[in-house]
């Protein structure tokens, strides 16, 4: 309970709430109290903000998938959910790992380390997080993190040394092979 003791006067007065939880719901009824009584105001329900979640990790780069796993940064597992953005797509990760222009919220439980499908191999995805609290208030993005899908060449074909391989869909890395010439005995 917050209390404050002081000659207010007439009319709506303020005060401040300290030391609440992040994205909490909260119950609130003021009430002023002289020698004519006690008088109670409506009772008010509101909701304080989620963080900012940390930045997402990816991981397990795949010819066409990544991992993209979010970061909560102590927002209550309960009541926060988060979407996830591709940011060089403008699309929204999905529950089904797809991409699409709709915003897609979750827990962060029902994440977990979702895997992005149907992407393009060789290539560079940035993936950014924002959450909302229980009254559907959003927060602004997380920073970003970023992984590259692995390339898998044609026979005779030429990559990058930036480029992850894959056998298969198991990504390796790429290996640079010098052959030494031997001189003299």
């Amino acid at each position: 309970m917050v209390s404050e003791t002081g000659n207010f006067g007439t009319g709506t007065f303020t005060t401040s709430l300290t030391g609440l939880s992040v994205n909490t719901r909260y119950d609130a009824r003021a009430f002023a109290t002289s020698s004519a009584g006690t008088g109670y105001d409506a009772c008010t329900t509101f909701w304080t903000l989620a963080n900012v979640p940390a930045d997402p990790t990816v991981s397990s780069p795949a010819a066409t998938t990544l991992d993209v796993t979010v970061n909560n940064n102590g927002n209550p597992t309960a009541t926060t959910q988060y979407a996830i953005s591709e940011s060089s797509a403008n699309q929204y990760v999905q529950a089904t790992g797809t991409l699409s222009a709709t915003t897609g919220w979750q827990s962060e439980d029902a994440w977990g380390s979702i895997t992005v499908t149907g992407l393009e191999t060789g290539s560079i995805y940035t993936f950014c997080v924002k959450a909302r609290n229980g009254a559907l208030v959003e927060t602004a993005f997380s920073g970003c993190a970023s992984g590259t899908t692995c390339t898998n060449p044609t026979s005779g074909a030429e990559i990058a040394a930036i480029q992850t391989t894959c056998y298969g869909d198991t990504p390796g890395s790429l290996h640079q092979r010098r052959s030494c010439q031997r001189v003299g005995r």
